[in-house]
């Protein structure tokens, strides 16, 4: 079976996903291919169907129609009831994708980054604006609070200059504070090829905060990228916060927390961070900061401990280059 048919389908559930909410797991290879009708594979193969941005409505219905009188349904239940919704909300999601200038990665593309398909609930497909090739770099995520202490900005602008010196890949949410300084500080360590990634909560053409909205600009203009799973025109949810930070340690091969309150949108990517196997490193805090008490619960569990961030940087570029 061809890549081509694994990636038509699984944009169909990514679509019915991003319009109902429902994290859906995407569809296993191998399982796959001996339900899909020789009628697909030839659809796929077919000329119009090389571009998903250019396709319409009707197309969408075609390949629904012929998923639907297989031998098998081979979509989940739960999207019967809205199969004749779907052929236009593909085509809406596609066209703004298109309006966005933004690249489309299925699940199965080969452009999809490797490390994010171990995790428990991958996304079934990204959106991504500027330079996608860097979500398949090694890479390392820098998450703190929105209210950070002045030695955490320091802390985390420092690290943003070292890293885009030293070529390390970071990957944040883009939030006022921590995430916001170091990629503040990767522009003031570098002028071009600034490996940046922000993953957004909302669609690509629902840059939030507002107002790190041309920082955003700059990091994509300098050669980083901003990423998101949400289709466009999605405005963040207080849940979509949750679910983006999956993606943040998601993508990379270790999480450092730079500031976080015990209860906070930090911890519980630290939490993500460790439920998929990847590193912690957590700043020690220079003196004793309610803000940072999550810091200090993470450090007591077995936390890795980082001190300056040169120190921190020395680390990364042996740690990143053996991955």
């Amino acid at each position: 079976m061809s890549i081509r048919v694994l990636n038509l389908v699984t944009s169909i559930l990514h679509v019915y996903s991003a319009k109902s909410g429902k994290w859906i797991p995407p569809p296993a290879a191998n399982s796959f291919a001996a339900m899909i009708e020789p009628e697909l594979e030839c659809l796929a193969a077919s000329t119009q169907y090389q571009d998903f941005f250019s396709l319409g409505s009707g197309d969408w219905r075609d390949v629904l129609g012929i998923l639907r009188s297989s031998a098998s349904w081979i979509l989940p239940p739960r999207i019967a009831a809205d199969a004749g919704s779907l052929p236009a909300a593909c085509t809406e999601f596609f066209a703004g994708l298109k309006s966005t200038g933004a690249t489309y990665l299925p699940f199965w593309s080969d452009d999809y980054p490797p490390i994010l398909r171990e995790i428990a609930d991958p996304p079934l497909g990204l959106a991504v604006a500027g330079d996608a090739s860097l979500i398949r770099r090694s890479s390392v995520a820098v998450v703190g609070s929105r209210f950070a202490a002045g030695w955490a900005l320091d802390w985390a602008n420092g690290f943003g200059r070292l890293a885009s010196s030293a070529g390390i890949a970071v990957v944040s949410g883009g939030a006022y504070g921590c995430d916001a300084a170091v990629h503040a500080g990767m522009l003031q360590g570098r002028f071009d090829d600034v490996e940046a990634i922000v993953v957004f909560a909302g669609g690509l053409d629902c840059p939030y905060p507002r107002h790190n909205v041309r920082l955003f600009e700059d990091l994509v203009a300098s050669g980083g990228c901003l990423v998101s799973e949400r289709a466009p025109g999605s405005r963040c949810r207080p849940h979509d916060f949750l679910a983006r930070n999956r993606i943040i340690s998601g993508l990379a091969r270790g999480t450092i927390i730079v500031q976080a309150a015990e209860r906070s949108g930090a911890m519980v990517t630290a939490r993500y961070a460790a439920d998929q196997g990847r590193d912690v490193m957590v700043v020690r805090p220079p003196f004793p900061d309610v803000r940072a008490s999550g810091n200090e619960r993470l450090l007591g569990d077995g936390a890795l401990e980082l001190g300056l961030p040169g120190d921190a940087i020395a680390g990364l570029k042996e740690a990143l280059a053996g991955s």
